[in-house]
């Protein structure tokens, strides 16, 4: 009985397959019979791609251009889907999209960087980036990760009161060196430090931005910034991250010393202001990739990175990755940059393969 049973549910899926399958070609037969209707669909399909290259002012399709990395892997499949159906007019299209994004996220991500530099002897920073909403819900814990944590700053945002205290009074033995600014809404924000730094708070629309001036061993004079936007749910929230995002560059324009800027700036790398502000700076992306990668090397394939360390080019990185806990898969981020040697530029491929002469 149970084998007759299973015979038959075999038989039903074979059943829906073959009809999803015939539907899909009849389907694909009609539309290539209509010019019109063939001719809509292209336009369709390029549209999806170059609206996530050269993104319009819409709410939605901004929202859309945060997942260009999902939108290209869906059209590399589709392209795979359009060639085994002998659609080869889709399949071109579908690929070209593909091809498309994916020098356009390269570019506008970590540029020519495919791999971090290879560690040597020369002085190094460490930096992590938290954001409190992302923390674990059990306390003890995250003071605990925290306190475990080998970094240099440690940056941490969206500070309330009652955090702030635990922090103050649980962390100030391993880091010493301390700026707090809490806030009874998401702008609080706070800097800790193993090392002694001379801190000066300037402000966008009452929202705090710490510029820091700090001595690692090594480092004569090394610059950070910590900053906080503000969420980008509508139009108006893009142009007020854009023009915090200028105050920060304002700030950091006059500033001749390796510099790290870190924060939620709720933008993905890709998007045209974050352009813009390294651009003014000259900073570089310590993210490789599109997605968010873990440090075991996993990768969240739906995770939007919006959270982000940049580096002047008196550093190279040598190390990035999203930090997570037991129930909240990114709590932050950290990253490890170390001095450049006198004469090395971040292009020389001795940074990267280390068997290279420069």
């Amino acid at each position: 009985m149970a084998k007759d049973i299973s015979l038959k549910n075999c038989l039903e899926e074979d059943n829906y397959r073959t009809n999803f399958t015939h539907s899909l070609v009849m389907l694909t037969k009609v539309v290539s019979q209509s010019k019109f209707i063939e001719f809509s669909m292209l336009v369709l399909i390029l549209l999806l791609g170059i609206f996530c290259i050269y993104t319009p002012e819409v709410l939605p399709v901004r929202w859309g251009a945060n997942h260009a990395p999902q939108i290209m892997f869906f059209y590399f499949g589709l392209g795979l889907l359009f060639f085994a159906l002998k659609k080869y007019k889709y399949t071109f299209v579908s690929f070209a999209c593909c091809a498309a994004l994916c020098v356009f996220l390269k570019e506008n991500t970590h540029g020519q960087q495919m791999q971090y530099a290879a560690p040597t002897n020369q002085p190094e920073v460490k930096v992590a980036h938290f954001y409190v909403n992302n923390f674990e819900p059990d306390i003890d814990y995250t003071l605990d990760y925290l306190l475990n944590l080998d970094v240099d700053v440690l940056s941490i945002q969206g500070l309330d009161p009652e955090f702030s205290f635990l922090l103050e009074e649980y962390l100030s033995e391993a880091y010493p060196h301390q700026v707090l600014l809490p806030s009874l809404s998401f702008d609080g924000i706070a800097v800790l430090s193993k090392h002694h730094f001379v801190a000066d708070t300037f402000y966008h629309e009452m929202m705090p931005n710490i510029l820091g001036e700090v001595n690692v061993q090594g480092v004569e004079k090394f610059y950070f910034v910590a900053s906080h936007t503000v969420p980008t749910l509508t139009t108006v929230d893009y142009e007020r991250t854009q023009a915090h995002l200028n105050t920060i560059v304002s700030n950091c324009s006059n500033l001749d010393a390796p510099l790290v800027t870190f924060g939620d700036y709720h933008l993905v790398s890709w998007s045209p202001e974050i352009q813009l502000f390294r651009q003014s700076v000259d900073l570089n992306d310590s993210r490789i990739g599109f997605m968010p990668s873990f440090i075991d090397g996993k990768v969240n394939f739906w995770d939007v990175p919006q959270d982000h360390i940049f580096y002047s080019s008196h550093f190279k990185c040598t190390s990035f990755s999203v930090l997570s806990g037991d129930s909240s898969p990114h709590m932050g981020i950290t990253g490890t940059f170390e001095l450049l040697e006198e004469g090395q530029t971040l292009t020389d491929a001795s940074l990267y393969h280390p068997n290279v002469a420069q």
